[in-house]
């Protein structure tokens, strides 16, 4: 009599050559990235075509749309990740904040950082595709938007002392007293 065969379980099963590939492929456009290549975008987009549903995918071509100098895009595809799935951290704010700062609308940028909280969104970057190795340009950025709401402060209370002061004709040094 002949043994009966044990059925295969999943992991006897080789790996799915379309996971590897896909696997392969993202880490080929992190290591380009991470390099800073602007011109990835077209391979990532490419690849999110071929994988509409993967969230990495959408953060990695969200990133390869910040290097290319197409903010708008970046915020397209962070949209889509935000409404298709349940982010980790704010990684999510985290790139739109940085987009919108590379759009040059800094009032906008410098609010999602007051919502979320630099603190909480500079912790974000270790969720995002390639964090690590993007932490200085990411923080760099993080940086500039924080600069940008103290100095957006300091107009703002320039704006309402600055007429204040003209009208009471006060000198600098003066005591009110």
């Amino acid at each position: 009599m002949s043994q009966p065969e044990e059925p295969d379980t999943a992991m006897d099963a080789p790996p799915d050559k379309g996971v590897a590939d896909l696997d392969s492929l993202k880490d080929t456009l992190l290591d380009r990235i991470a390099d800073r290549d602007s011109e990835v975008l077209s391979e990532a987009q490419a690849a999110l075509l071929s994988n509409p549903s993967n969230g990495e995918l959408l953060l990695i071509a969200a990133l390869a749309a910040l290097f290319a100098k197409r903010p708008e895009l970046c915020l397209r595809y962070e949209h889509r990740f935000s409404k298709r799935f349940i982010p980790i951290g704010n990684e999510g704010p985290l790139l739109r904040a940085i987009a919108l700062a590379h759009e040059g609308r800094w009032p906008q940028a410098t609010q999602v950082v007051k919502q979320y909280g630099p603190a909480k969104l500079r912790r974000s970057i270790r969720y995002l595709p390639g964090g690590w190795y993007l932490m200085s340009w990411l923080q760099g950025w993080l940086d500039k938007i924080e600069r940008a709401i103290n100095h957006l402060e300091i107009m703002r209370m320039g704006w309402i002392v600055g007429p204040l002061v003209w009208t009471l004709k006060i000198k600098p040094g003066r005591n009110f007293s």
